[in-house]
């Protein structure tokens, strides 16, 4: 019965798993650079550095989820250098418009509202998921 639940819902259960990787793989890197000695209390009182970390794991994870995506969820057919570069040409744009999101998420949430850095990153990333899986499957991988 899973199994027939599984195939069933296949590549939304394989998108949810990597994604949760990816969002996990997210917040530790965020966290480290966020909570280290040298960055912590610039954080904590700029957004300037709150953006910087969350776009430079942003990148980071956009290239994970690429290929985990690419490979284990939409199962791109595409072969040869070319091909595989126009997908990420693709993919791309659409992951920093969400980086971009999940930015503008958390400056408002923290720096003009004062909730916590963990909430609006939560917040931000109900956003973010849901935009990156409709622009993943219609955008990139969509069957051609």
């Amino acid at each position: 019965m899973l199994n027939k639940i599984y195939q069933k819902n296949k590549e939304a259960i394989d998108y949810l798993f990597w994604g949760v990787l990816t969002t996990v793989l997210n917040y530790i890197l965020f966290f480290i650079l966020s909570k280290s000695p040298v960055t912590g209390a610039q954080i904590n009182n700029s957004g300037f550095w709150l953006n910087f970390y969350n776009t430079l794991v942003g990148i980071i994870c956009t290239l994970f989820a690429f290929v985990t995506n690419r490979k284990f969820v939409f199962h791109s057919k595409s072969t040869g250098l070319k091909n595989y570069i126009k997908e990420l040409s693709i993919f791309v744009p659409g992951r920093l418009g969400s980086i971009v999101m999940e930015d503008v998420i958390m400056s408002i949430g923290h720096v003009y509202f004062g909730v916590s850095t963990l909430i609006m990153k939560v917040i931000g990333e109900i956003f973010v998921i849901v935009f990156n899986y409709v622009w993943s499957k219609f955008a990139v991988f969509r069957k051609r």
